[in-house]
């Protein structure tokens, strides 16, 4: 087994450009080098997309009505200030309620806000003191206790401006459209920066909004990034330096990574991407893709030293050019694999998924170029100047990677002997996954993208508690020129009907319109014949922002009216996607309906036919439902993709659709494995579990590719299929079992982050890859060495 190649073989193409590489060493280093210092400065531009829209498809339904709110009423996006006031409900508690209010109201981007502020000064215009009303100027509006106007604005508004313990304030800010100034991550930073000025009784003040949970994910991702890259390189050299012994595989490992990365992200800056909320472990992949080359690139190294070098003097005298013919095919392959294992993302449907998918594709090929530039160099090095001492753990390591290549060999010889038996097992497990699969759930909601005990949760739960949720999202219906009586009639009713949705007992706990502020503004006395028009704009004239928010004013074409729902954050994801459907074929039945449309046909002017479309469901709390979902459903068909992908590639390299065929069971089974214990044990699969699939078949593929490298080697040198599996994997046991270390501990820092996609992802890819390599170093020496041997 120790044998070496022999002169003949080492000609043709790849041995002269493998002469190439080595007579030019120092020249591609120097080119690589100004390659990295070229696209350092572009790198650094490229910029992380915080806006939700970039999740959606440009045609997608939800995107659309969500562009539509955006247009009718200037911005969507609700974020709450809630904290809590022992003397709320006074006169003071209200002059502090109106003071906060007006701190947030000031922040450039917010539309507007309303709080139990403006309800008082709503009150104070349609319901004003004085001998005619026989209301006294000395209690203010809201709290008027015979006033049953009053108490009806109180009740309509409770769960949403305030809480029934009378304690609990909610400062609602509607947010204007961001755009490059004005970003709703300025916005909510500033409003972070009033909680410590608010009055000494407003305690427990808390931020929550689905804007505020974006900001947080995108905050947590870009520390995670800097974070991850320093501990996934901190790790894995350590790991590198104990296995290999040699300094120069730290630094050329370190010179390759950088030299990805930055020229990653200089390419995407120049194509026009951004980074997105999956792109904090570009670095680390990065990292471990480069470790395992390197790994390999390091012990055949070592193994030639051993033999005293190679054996053609000609023109390849050293362990590094032999080096180079020997592990280049299979390094190429294997980041061709890696990067279509990635690039069969970019059929997924939500936009982060396919740019990180391009994004990764791309930096796994800059790897291989990084690799072929500056690894020459490197391996040509005197060894004694990077050695660090044959004292130093050597003899156990040598004895440690002798007994490895030892036992992967006899395991192979049991594994052929048995291979129907190997086989059986397979189909079994086969099984057993198929069923776990069938168990699989989703996880919809983005507040568990947190860890339970961070901030942010502890925010929602404690406006869950005191608000009856915290889910924001609307409800988008047109409006006829001229409001009648009969149309803000057919708005209650639809309202009434979405009040009375239940779905696994759970319905909407807040259901509200400028329709029921006109319904009790009509009680009064003064107002009761005056038309919708008159009191809207009685009402809009006390709380102008707030009703520009709520209905498109008179004049304005395309009049829009929005119904503002509340729901709870905390819901399994079926419950919560069935409400929304729920909603959904309300809204729909209601505006698609005959006396809905009759209204439009009856206004001063009349809308064309089919100019009146149904109502539109949208909103953050649906969007960001539905894009964990389909991020879900995008897995499986990436998954079939990344797997056609690897094929047609492992059947190229090897020329044998068998051999290719053979190849891929190890590497789908254990990530089919892995998602299935989701099913098994009960847990729900969430963004980061959703895009293990993909991924991991092209990280884990890594194995394999260099097996039958070694493997197709020995068949074609006449050897029987046995023989050369046993020679393949005597041959890639160690390096394999080392570069698995490496990934292991590099994809185990990801477990530390405090986003929780980002740290199952670590997780579960690395478990995906060490079932990977079990599966490589069982099942792929049975299926191969116990075929006919045919010449790949």
């Amino acid at each position: 087994m120790n044998e070496q190649i022999s002169n003949r073989s080492f000609e043709g193409p790849l041995a002269r450009f493998v002469d190439f590489l080595i007579r030019r060493r120092t020249l591609l280093a120097v080119v690589g080098t100004v390659i990295l210092v070229v696209a350092f400065p572009f790198s650094r531009r490229l910029t992380m997309d915080r806006g939700i829209e970039q999740m959606f498809a440009a045609t997608d339904p939800t995107l659309l009505a969500y562009h539509e709110l955006q247009s009718a009423f200037g911005g969507n996006a609700v974020v709450m200030l809630v904290y809590r006031d022992e003397q709320l409900m006074t006169a003071e508690g209200l002059e502090r309620a109106a003071t906060v209010s007006q701190r947030i109201a000031a922040i450039d981007g917010v539309r507007g806000v309303l709080s139990v502020a403006q309800l008082n000064d709503l009150l104070s215009v349609i319901r004003p003191a004085g001998l005619l009303t026989g209301l006294s100027r000395d209690v203010p509006p809201l709290l008027r206790k015979n006033d049953n106007i009053a108490i009806a604005f109180e009740r309509l508004f409770t769960g949403y401006t305030h809480g029934d313990d009378d304690q609990t304030s909610a400062v609602v800010a509607m947010l204007r459209r961001p755009d490059a100034q004005r970003s709703h991550r300025v916005i909510v930073d500033e409003m972070r920066e009033l909680i410590p000025q608010l009055p000494e009784e407003c305690v427990d003040a808390v931020l929550v909004g689905e804007p505020v949970l974006l900001d947080e994910g995108f905050d947590l991702v870009e520390r995670d990034g800097e974070r991850l890259a320093w501990w996934t390189i901190g790790l894995l050299s350590p790991v590198v330096l104990i296995l290999l012994r040699q300094l120069r595989w730290i630094v050329l490992q370190s010179i390759v990574i950088t030299w990805a990365v930055t020229v990653t992200r200089a390419l995407l800056y120049g194509i026009g991407l951004q980074l997105s909320l999956v792109s904090s472990i570009l670095t680390a992949i990065v990292t471990v893709i480069t470790v395992t080359a390197v790994i390999h690139l390091g012990t055949s190294a070592a193994q030639l030293v051993k033999r005293g070098g190679t054996a053609n003097p000609s023109f390849a005298t050293d362990a590094g050019a032999k080096t180079l013919w020997w592990l280049l095919p299979p390094i190429f392959w294997a980041c061709l694999t890696d990067a279509a294992g990635f690039a069969s993302l970019l059929i997924a449907s939500v936009a982060p998924v396919r740019d990180f998918g391009l994004m990764m594709a791309v930096a796994s090929l800059a790897v291989l170029l990084g690799l072929v530039l500056m690894s020459p160099l490197f391996l040509c090095w005197p060894t004694h100047t990077t050695w660090l001492g044959d004292r130093f753990g050597h003899g156990l390591i040598r004895r440690s990677q002798h007994w490895i290549r030892r036992a992967c060999g006899v395991l192979a010889i049991v594994l052929i002997r048995h291979r129907r038996m190997v086989g059986v097992l397979a189909v079994v497990l086969l099984a057993i996954t198929g069923l776990g699969l069938g168990r699989l759930q989703i996880e919809s909601s983005f507040l568990r993208n947190f860890r339970p005990g961070s901030p942010i949760v502890q925010a929602y739960e404690q406006v869950e508690s005191q608000l009856n949720g915290a889910g924001v999202w609307d409800v988008l219906v047109d409006a006829p020129p001229d409001l009648t009586e009969e149309y803000l009639r057919q708005v209650r009713e639809l309202e009434n009907e979405l009040r009375a949705i239940e779905v696994d007992g759970q319905s909407l706990t807040k259901v509200i319109s400028m329709a029921d502020a006109d319904r009790i503004a009509s009680a009064i006395s003064l107002l009761r014949f005056a038309p919708p028009s008159a009191r809207l704009a009685g009402m809009r004239s006390a709380v102008p922002a707030f009703s520009d928010a709520l209905l498109v004013p008179a004049g304005e074409p395309n009049r829009k009216l929005r119904i503002m729902l509340r729901s709870r954050e905390h819901l399994p994801a079926e419950t919560k996607l069935q409400l929304i459907a729920a909603v959904e074929t309300v809204v729909v039945q209601k505006t698609a309906g005959a006396a809905w449309q009759q209204l439009f046909e009856d206004s001063a002017t009349p809308s064309k036919p089919g100019e009146v479309r149904p109502g539109r469901v949208t909103g953050y709390y649906v969007m960001i439902a539905r894009l964990v979902a389909q991020l879900i459903r995008d897995q499986w068909k990436c998954f079939a993709f990344s797997v056609a992908l690897v094929w047609v590639l492992l059947a190229i390299s090897t020329r044998s659709l068998r051999v290719a065929s053979y190849a891929l069971l190890p590497n789908v089974l254990p990530v089919l494995t892995v998602i299935a214990a989701f099913g098994w044990s009960g847990a729900k699969l969430n963004m980061g579990a959703a895009m293990i699939a993909a991924v991991s078949i092209g990280l884990s593929i890594d194995g394999s590719v260099h097996f039958l490298a070694n493997y197709g080697r020995k068949i074609a040198r006449g050897r029987s299929a046995r023989d050369a599996a046993i020679y393949a994997q005597r041959r890639i046991g160690v390096p394999i079992l080392m570069a698995t270390i490496a990934l292991v501990v590099g994809f185990s820092v990801l477990a530390s982050s405090d986003f929780v996609p980002t740290a199952s992802f670590g997780i579960l890819t690395a478990a995906a890859l060490v079932l990977g390599t079990v599966a490589n170093l069982t099942l792929l020496p049975a299926l191969l060495g116990g075929g006919a041997a045919r010449r790949p």
